[in-house]
């Protein structure tokens, strides 16, 4: 049954059937059907504030709401999927391509869209590269051109993120000009001619976002595909008409400058010598992201000697069943972009070491007291996706499968359209595509940080138990436009959130997984 707001203020009919609350903790619109979940309208989001004095329904599809300080005008409008693209590849372009690295934008002015101003953050190359994921699937599903040249554009800035250190093989985690606005504090270098300051102490998650893009870029945009699809479901064929795509054009070597024409197989040049360098910097320094002082970063560690640390000395224990995967990953994709064999034979040196046995301990190490993680969800997603993608040994996939029915055993109830569309792809099991597509149709149009409130309603179950941070947390899921604004790394039982409208996030991670469905065949 619908659990009405407290403080009813006002009730009324829609000409749809349907029936509006109003209060003075927001709006709600409940169906005539009592097994229907009622639709929760507060926040900045929604209206200039919750204290709803009056509701009008004009239509069925448009709705007034007043406050106590304003008016709020709710249309229902129809679009494809396709069509709710688009307003997010606006957005990316007006508001959030710096370089062509991508990130959370800042409004000096609350909510308003016209005082944006972007600053790096430590995962430039992490939400760059969800962003070339999504392009690249894009152009693989429509050969729009205009695709390809946005994951071109982005690419180019993964890949001077690794040119500008100076260090083969160690990626920056943001890069600026000298003098561009950033936030103070991290770890910053000035480049030797002065033009350029980088941020260091890099961490896993921005090695798992560039492997991740270099791999769908080099498969769909460049046609580098030499593998078949997932054993148990046959999608779409991968992209290889290289002619259509002749005019590439390479990554520029400054923020400032143009690039030139050039063919696909140079480019495929550059991604080969690049993920080759940062893969042969992390073992050549004992399996460890080294940074410009000679040491690890925080957080760049795949090491046996890592791994067997536990608190208070460290917490490689609970990261060694992700960060294995991770390795193992980086390791079969390098093989598959370079056919170089000595990554070949350097990931079977792993699984004889026992890495891949290691990528299934998470639901042990989790009984034995380690820590959930949404990040970590999302870093061992991106990994699993490639790790599928190239492995077709029965015995080693058998294993990487029994891993990734370990994290489905969480990350399912997140309803997460990327998730979904990874493990549908990897493992061919039928799943729930209702909900993946639910939740790109309920995924907000607005990407404002409001404040969001969600603790007071009483038709939400609370979880004894706070999320990691100490914060409320529920065991129901809300509607992604219902929740605080977050990527896939958040948690998505967390009720209340949002930094009052000081910030926008650009969007990337609703792209990805409509253009991956497009492309396997999972969204029409």
């Amino acid at each position: 049954m619908p659990v009405p707001p407290e403080g009813i203020t006002t009730v009324v009919s829609a000409h749809d059937g349907a029936y509006w609350l109003g209060s003075n903790q927001g709006a709600m619109r409940c169906g005539l059907n009592p097994a229907e979940r009622c639709d929760y309208f507060a926040s900045r989001r929604w209206l200039p504030d919750d204290e709803v004095l009056g509701i009008y329904p004009q239509s069925e599809r448009l709705v007034w709401i007043r406050t106590r300080t304003g008016v709020s005008r709710l249309q229902f409008r129809p679009m494809t999927l396709e069509e709710k693209t688009r307003p997010f590849e606006e957005r990316v372009r007006l508001r959030h391509n710096r370089y062509g690295l991508l990130g959370t934008s800042e409004l000096t002015r609350p909510g308003d869209l016209s005082s944006n101003r972007m600053f790096p953050t430590d995962n430039d190359g992490l939400w760059t590269a969800i962003y070339v994921g999504a392009e690249s699937f894009r152009f693989a599903a429509t050969r729009d051109p205009e695709a390809r040249r946005l994951a071109r554009d982005s690419l180019s800035a993964l890949l001077k993120l690794e040119q500008i250190t100076g260090i083969p093989g160690f990626p920056a985690r943001a890069y600026i000009r000298k003098g561009d606005y950033r936030h103070p504090g991290g770890e910053w270098h000035t480049t030797p001619d002065g033009q350029y300051e980088w941020k260091g102490d890099t961490s896993s998650d921005e090695i798992v976002g560039h492997f991740f893009a270099y791999s769908v870029y080099y498969d769909l945009v460049l046609g580098g595909a030499n593998v078949g699809p997932g054993p148990a479901w046959r999608g779409p064929g991968r992209a290889t008409d290289t002619a259509s795509r002749r005019g590439l054009k390479p990554r520029p070597t400054s923020p400032d400058e143009q690039p030139d024409e050039q063919d696909d197989e140079q480019e495929k040049r550059l991604v080969r010598a690049v993920v080759a360098r940062i893969l042969d910097h992390i073992l050549a320094h004992d399996r460890y992201l080294v940074d410009v002082d000679g040491r690890p970063t925080t957080w760049g560690k795949w090491s046996p000697e890592y791994f067997r640390t536990k608190p208070p000395e460290g917490i490689g224990w609970c990261d060694a069943p992700l960060n294995s995967l991770e390795l193992l990953s980086f390791l079969r994709t390098t093989h598959h972009i370079t056919g170089d064999s000595r990554y070949l034979a350097e990931y079977h040196k792993l699984v004889k070491e026992g890495y891949a046995r290691t990528t299934a301990l998470y639901r042990q190490r989790r009984a034995q007291g380690c820590e959930l993680n949404y990040s970590d969800e999302e870093l061992a997603m991106l990994s699993f996706h490639p790790l599928f993608e190239y492995e077709q040994d029965p015995k080693l996939r058998a294993i990487y499968l029994d891993a990734l029915e370990q994290w489905w055993e969480n990350v399912r109830r997140e309803e997460s359209s990327l998730w979904i569309y990874i493990y549908s792809r990897a493992t061919g099991k039928g799943v729930d595509l209702n909900q993946a597509r639910r939740t790109l149709v309920r995924y907000p149009m607005d990407l404002v940080d409001w404040t969001i409130r969600n603790s007071h309603r009483r038709d939400i179950r609370p979880d004894k138990d706070l999320d990691r941070s100490g914060r409320p947390q529920i065991l129901d899921l809300l509607p992604p436009d219902e929740r605080p604004v977050m990527r896939w790394n958040g948690n998505p039982f967390r009720v209340d959130g949002g930094g009052r409208g000081r910030g926008e996030d650009d969007g990337a991670a609703f792209l990805l997984p409509y253009w991956m469905g497009r492309y396997y065949g999972y969204v029409r």
